[in-house]
């Protein structure tokens, strides 16, 4: 399990689930997640998404020691609700000495929930 603390002050779990190349992370939408409308707040989405691009640059480089979000785009496609489990699929699009590339579809279910590119940093310890 990976716990990030949410701005509610609650934790967030996240469960890895490592599939072949892909690199696959769950999280339940509880009602401390949700904004005004009742949806999974667009921030704690993204914060979901990054999490599990930052623990997937370990998985694939066992040798970095921060993995630092340089950029990450999200395209929100349906709204997310309270009681359904989120499955990121985490893909390495592109991987040298410093810089990693991800793309994240985030599903419930069968439905596409949203997208994600991202570039990070690969620190390593000197």
């Amino acid at each position: 399990m990976i716990y990030v603390n949410s701005w509610t002050g609650n934790s967030v779990n996240f469960r890895p689930l490592w599939i072949g190349q892909n690199n696959i992370y769950h999280m339940q939408v509880g009602a401390e997640l949700v904004n005004r409308y009742g949806i999974l707040h667009g921030g704690l989405m993204t914060a979901f998404i990054d999490t599990a691009m930052a623990e997937t640059t370990f998985k694939v480089d066992h040798a970095v020691a921060r993995a630092l979000t340089l950029n990450i785009s999200v395209d929100f496609i349906r709204p997310a609700h309270v009681g359904q489990t989120l499955s990121a699929e985490v893909s390495t699009i592109q991987n040298s000495r410093s810089i990693i590339v991800f793309h994240v579809n985030v599903y419930e279910g069968n439905e596409l929930v949203s997208t994600s590119l991202a570039h990070f940093y690969k620190q390593y310890n000197k």
